[in-house]
């Protein structure tokens, strides 16, 4: 059969070709395939065919046998077609206990049998949910024959709506699970998420089945996680493990059970999308960081926040613990990176980069120093140390500032535990502070 088919293509070929090439082989296996079932099929009642992709293969796709007496009292099904096919190899007739039953002539046909047959019914649900819709317009039509008709035109017309509607779903969950059978060897990730499309159609059996069945064929995937209701940008597991929170444009953070693979908790809180998530490094605490310029410190236990961090100017789209747990980083891109003190709820220090948005943190294994990712194409490295001591807090913020900080502004970015200096001496500013 291949060698015919593939002689066929020679012949076909533009101009015809002297001998079979390799470039003729490459790819052929499945056109082969489809071009041999479609020319033996050519001719016959489509009722032949229907008979032979509905009772010679099972649901699932494998091949399957029908008594030959029995199949001639089938409409459509002639001797004449069942000689034909037999004579174009696509049937065999084959003798068991007496019985003389057909069957196809290999496995391999099994593939491209159950492909037409899932094409063809999905095509057949559409044409017959469309004369559906069809035949409802015209009952439509009959509204206005008189109030009491038209409550009980109106009342079927719904129904049938309903009903056509109903159709054109399975319809379309037909069509996409004969999309995601046919590319489950070719691309696992599309057949998944088209798989999934026709769950979220209609999640009935068959197609949570087919969900199933493409997960068992390729092992190494664990699970599938699916609750969030827009893209998902971050996700991290807490330090035991056992917990994963994923952020999401969804304005929302899940909470999930990593061995049950189910949600715990939905956290909710943010009114702009949720960037990025940091779990502390006890696992009693964790950070998201929003499009709402904000940053909410949640207890995993409780599930609930503990406080909301604000002092961003921008959308905030990082957030990281130092190792201790006692700081958290948060990156913006107001072009700020706030180090805040975990325990007290407060920014300990503003680091701003002049050229603009930075995007992410990370702190040290020991904790001494903080490191940044900016837009400008620099890494920006910060010894904490240094930052935390009282001078080189003025002499940044002189610096940075050029001029003395006010008294609101020395409370907000030293604190006001530490008594007002000018951070500038040879400018002009307050003495002392109230």
């Amino acid at each position: 059969m291949v060698c015919s088919e593939l002689n066929h293509k020679r012949q076909q070929a533009e101009p015809p070709l002297d001998r079979i090439t390799p470039e003729l082989l490459e790819g052929a296996d499945r056109e082969i395939l489809s071009g041999f079932y479609e020319r033996a099929m050519a001719g016959l009642d489509p009722r032949a065919r229907a008979f032979v992709e509905d009772e010679l293969i099972t649901d699932r796709g494998f091949r399957d046998s029908h008594a030959l007496e029995d199949s001639l009292a089938l409409p459509g099904v002639t001797a004449g077609a069942i000689d034909a096919l037999t004579r174009n190899r696509l049937l065999r007739v084959d003798e068991r206990q007496s019985v003389r039953r057909l069957e196809l002539t290999h496995d391999v046909l099994t593939r491209v049998v159950k492909e037409s047959r899932d094409h063809r019914r999905a095509r057949e649900a559409e044409e017959k949910a469309l004369a559906q819709q069809r035949r409802n317009r015209r009952n439509a039509a009959l509204v206005l024959a008189g109030t009491l008709v038209a409550v009980v035109l109106i009342a079927l017309a719904g129904l049938a709506e309903w009903k056509a509607q109903r159709l054109l779903r399975a319809a379309a969950v037909t069509h996409r699970m004969a999309n995601a059978e046919r590319l489950q060897d070719i691309d696992l990730d599309t057949a998944l998420l088209v798989n999934l499309e026709a769950l979220r159609i209609a999640p009935t059996l068959e197609v949570r089945s087919g969900l199933i069945r493409r997960f068992a064929s390729h092992p190494h995937t664990s699970t599938f996680l699916s609750e969030h209701q827009d893209e998902i940008n971050n996700v991290v597991f807490s330090p035991d493990s056992k917990l994963l929170a994923s952020a999401s444009k969804d304005q929302t953070v899940i909470l999930w059970d990593v061995e049950g693979s189910k949600p715990l908790a939905r956290l909710q809180g943010h009114t702009g999308g949720v960037e990025s998530v940091a779990f502390s490094p006890d696992g009693k605490r964790l950070a998201s960081a929003s499009l709402d310029q904000t940053v909410i410190l949640w207890d995993v236990a409780s599930r609930k926040p503990l406080a909301t961090l604000q002092g961003h100017q921008g959308e905030v789209h990082g957030v990281a613990f130092s190792p201790d747990g006692k700081r958290l980083a948060s990156t913006s891109r107001d072009g700020t990176v706030i180090l805040w003190d975990v325990a007290g709820r407060e920014p300990l220090v503003s680091l701003a980069d002049d050229q603009g948005w930075v995007r992410k943190a990370t702190f040290s294994p020991d904790g001494k120093q903080l490191a940044a990712a900016s837009e400008n194409h620099t890494v920006l490295v910060w010894d904490l140390d240094a930052l935390l001591d009282l001078d080189f807090l003025k002499a940044e913020a002189c610096r940075r500032a050029n001029r003395n900080l006010t008294c609101d502004e020395w409370e907000i970015y030293i604190g006001d535990d530490e008594p007002y200096h000018k951070a500038c001496e040879a400018l002009p500013g307050p003495e002392r502070c109230e």
